[in-house]
């Protein structure tokens, strides 16, 4: 068995190696995923913050720790600090729609459909499912489709790549562009 090394890892990930870079994230990936749902409470969102941690990463992998500093600690408190930020927008989004709404206006809202926690989560889940879905389809044909039997078919690369013929480094790139404007787009709105 192969002993990993990361600081040999991270010296050809600053360089531009792409092996060693996938090397890592398969490395540090599956920890990192537990880690970040345990703090979000969410699979999904979980998986989006470790790709922008793994994209900021990868941007900046050449200004990174030119002081020996630790690469898994760096990676995991940019999780952690995306996972914060997560909760903190989460929770300011919340905020925002009770105060727009009136005192007597959710208070009949509360009468009629007895509210709690559960129905501004359930009317906040539906707007952005309906925001998803349109970015959805605003994406390019083959990064759509791709997109579409990844989270909506439940398919892995592989069986992604056999059914388009193509590669499944090709469907990794699908995936995470259409995460990204699927974020971006999120944000934006």
């Amino acid at each position: 068995m192969e002993i990993f090394d990361l600081d040999k890892c991270w010296k050809k990930v600053q360089q531009g190696d792409v092996r060693a870079f996938e090397a890592l994230y398969n490395r540090l990936y599956p920890a990192l995923l537990y880690y970040a749902k345990q703090i979000t409470g969410d699979h999904f969102v979980a998986e989006e913050i470790l790709q922008d941690t793994f994209l900021k990463l990868w941007q900046n992998r050449q200004e990174l720790f030119s002081d020996g500093a630790s690469l898994k600690t760096y990676i995991y408190q940019a999780a952690h600090h995306q996972c914060i930020n997560y909760l903190v927008h989460k929770k300011t989004q919340k905020q925002s729609f009770l105060q727009l709404a009136s005192g007597k206006w959710w208070y009949e809202i509360g009468e009629q459909f007895a509210y709690d926690e559960q129905l501004l989560d359930a009317l906040q889940a539906e707007e952005t499912l309906h925001r998803i879905e349109r970015l959805v389809e605003e994406l390019p044909g083959q990064c759509r489709e791709v997109f579409k039997l990844s989270r909506f078919e439940d398919k892995n690369n592989e069986e992604i790549a056999g059914l388009l013929g193509i590669s499944v480094n090709t469907v990794k790139t699908h995936i995470y562009r259409a995460l990204e404007k699927i974020r971006r787009g999120l944000d934006n709105e």
